[in-house]
């Protein structure tokens, strides 16, 4: 495998490190109208730009622009397509254009904002917990109750009412109730009004700034949150959309309401092939992690913690750990045909050309990789009494045909539970193995279970003296597999 994406890596890496001017005007303004809220304006500013236009889509057109030598057009802050013309690339002209269009969405989202936060008649006054971005629809599809009722559980909270701000519909039993609400309503008619005024003053006041302006839907939902009684007694992010920490948990935190970071999973860096990379993972990651600031995270283990202690350097900031969370669990019952089970998790390929796009230095997870970790287990020589159950990840439009094409083949001839929950599977197997470096391995071994890593390249066997990688768990070649699987 050749090292790839070096370029791309360079640029995201400079940006991360870049540094917007501080804005006089806006921290007047933000001092007058919401004190002690201590908000680093340049992090601010990174934060909300890097999580909205620091992309896949940027990735495609820095990849674009790079092989056809024509001019970038994409919307970005003058501060970046000042480092983007110092790696060489040319800019279109009509790329202030761009921005102005991504001005211009910005302050019509927030003019929506304003109008859904026309005040409710009969709005319940009861105290409510908020889980921010996570879709309720998605939630009730693959039964993700018991991530609600791990929540309640773990803060010990007699709380029965939840709030997502996604999807539709709501879940309801004995333990609690979720649902979706827009928690960014008004209270009174007489400060709708007030509002209306408020985003015009601000419209106005802000609009030569492109930077600022871009904010105009967060310093809306900030006002809304400071003129309400009843806030949220805790706040939960999932960490794919903790790279930019809103504004309006500042007031929040103010207030000493947790906003707290939870992590789904833990597998979060990329895979490379030398020890002097590994050494320096640090800079092969650019998907943001040290831009994060919140005061809380809970985690899987402490392993994370040293995750986390390798990026987040600027500040102190709390731990709890809580072990895997069920962030996604489908009850299935499961009947097995022999007494002793195998499970098998892998990880899903990417088509090649949207692969290419994901700034990752080596495309480990390719569909050969895969399809050879499949055939290599399926020659594995058992024992009498042991069955083999693989359980595939989610396959979308992104997935490589051929890996589709060859999983519809596989299922022909043997055991896959997809529908089947990771806890509970991994609870009725005896062993278990995994591809490097899937979440699901450090759940097993949080149960206590017999599992490994199963490297098919058989190159990645020095990472096993890096435990931010492996989390203490053994990685595999093909011979050692099969004495394994044999004990």
């Amino acid at each position: 495998m050749i090292l790839l994406n070096q370029g791309l890596i360079s640029i995201r890496k400079k940006i991360i490190n870049s540094k917007f001017k501080l804005n006089k005007k806006f921290e007047i303004f933000l001092d007058s109208n919401y004190k002690n809220l201590k908000i680093d304006q340049n992090l601010l500013f990174k934060q909300f730009f890097y999580s909205r236009l620091i992309n896949n889509e940027f990735n495609k057109k820095i990849i674009e622009a790079k092989k056809s030598k024509k001019k970038l057009s994409y919307p970005l802050p003058k501060v970046w397509i000042e480092i983007i013309e110092k790696e060489g690339y040319k800019v279109s002209y009509i790329n202030p254009l761009s921005f102005s269009v991504l001005k211009l969405k910005m302050i019509i989202k927030a003019l929506k904002t304003v109008l859904c936060s026309f005040p409710c008649k009969h709005e319940q006054k009861k105290d409510f917990i908020y889980v921010h971005n996570l879709n309720l629809k998605n939630s009730i599809k693959n039964n993700k109750f018991d991530f609600f009722k791990w929540i309640l559980n773990l803060i010990n909270s007699d709380i029965k009412q939840v709030f997502v701000n996604r999807g539709s519909s709501k879940i309801v039993d004995e333990h609690c109730r979720i649902t979706k609400k827009n928690i960014f309503k008004c209270e009174s008619l007489v400060f709708f009004i007030k509002l209306l005024k408020f985003y015009f003053l601000f419209i106005l006041k802000f609009l030569k700034n492109d930077n600022v302006i871009c904010l105009v839907n967060e310093i809306i939902k900030l006002e809304i949150l400071k003129n309400k009684s009843l806030l949220p007694k805790d706040v939960f992010v999932d960490h794919s959309e903790a790279i930019y920490k809103p504004i309006w948990t500042y007031y929040l935190e103010s207030l000493n309401i947790n906003c707290i970071v939870f992590f789904y999973s833990t597998n979060s860096l990329p895979i490379v092939l030398k020890e002097s990379e590994a050494e320096n993972i640090d800079n092969f990651v650019t998907h943001g992690w040290e831009l994060l600031n919140w005061n809380e995270y809970f985690i899987w283990n402490n392993y994370q913690k040293n995750f986390l202690d390798m990026f987040i350097k600027s500040q102190n900031y709390k731990t709890r750990v809580t072990g895997p969370i069920p962030y996604e669990s489908i009850n299935q019952k499961i009947t097995f045909k022999k007494k002793n089970i195998i499970s098998v998790f892998d990880i899903t390929p990417f088509d090649p050309a949207f692969f290419s796009t994901l700034s990752l230095p080596y495309h480990y997870y390719s569909y050969e990789i895969v399809k050879k970790f499949y055939d290599d287990i399926c020659k594995l020589k058992l024992k009498n009494d042991f069955q083999i159950i693989f359980k595939s990840k989610r396959i979308n439009n992104k997935t490589d045909q051929r890996y589709k094409n060859y999983l519809q083949d596989l299922r022909k001839r043997h055991d896959f539970y997809d529908e089947v929950s990771v806890f509970e599977l991994i609870s009725e197997s005896k062993k278990i193995i995994c591809m490097p470096f899937t979440s699901p391995a450090v759940i097993a071994k949080e149960m206590g279970k017999n599992v490994i890593y199963y490297d098919p390249s058989e190159n990645l066997k020095f990472l096993e003296k890096y435990d931010v990688f492996n989390h203490n768990i053994n990685i595999f070649n093909s011979d050692e597999l099969q004495k394994w699987v044999s004990q």
